[in-house]
């Protein structure tokens, strides 16, 4: 047992931080393929899913700057920003920041914005479903109880602040 697990980590630390020389001895010629040529393929397979993921979650971001940009994009988010989730949910959460300090894309600042959008509407379609007060809801508390009511939002709210018109450009660049 103590071997897979060994085994399962010098993997997993190859797929993260892929080894720059010839892979470890316990990489093993199996006859069809080079022990490189094994690894690197899972290692393109991983790195690909990842920015597949970016992809699926920033579509505008992706349709904005051009599929070679968001290529480069994606590439050096992961190396910065290698996963380390067990769910692929939170791996792009901190995109938008990334964007915000990375020199190349100081040009465009609304691409930040645009960014914390998409985040938020993943978010949003993410959030715990709770009950909605309904008018009839609302009609039947008693007047005297209203000076004590206290709301709660919905746990898909957030509030955004924009300086350009993203909602707007989200519309536009993911209208079909």
């Amino acid at each position: 047992m103590k071997r897979l697990a060994e085994l399962q980590l010098h993997f997993q630390r190859c797929l993260l931080v892929p080894p720059a020389t010839a892979p470890h001895p316990w990489v093993r010629y199996n006859g069809n393929a080079a022990p490189e040529r094994q690894l690197a393929v899972y290692i393109h397979a991983y790195a690909a899913r990842l920015k597949e993921v970016l992809a699926s979650d920033y579509p505008a971001v992706l349709i904005a700057i051009g599929e070679d940009a968001f290529e480069r994009l994606s590439h050096a988010y992961l190396e910065t920003h290698p996963s380390h989730y067990f769910s692929l949910r939170d791996f792009g959460a901190r995109l938008a920041s990334f964007i915000a300090g990375e020199p190349a894309y100081c040009e465009l600042p609304w691409l930040v914005e645009l960014a914390r959008f998409e985040w938020a509407l993943g978010q949003a379609f993410d959030a715990g479903d709770t009950p909605i007060a309904r008018i009839e809801d609302m009609a039947a508390i008693k007047p005297e109880h209203w000076p004590a009511l206290r709301f709660e939002l919905h746990p898909s709210v957030q509030r955004l602040d924009f300086r350009w018109n993203t909602p707007g450009m989200w519309s536009e660049l993911t209208a079909e």
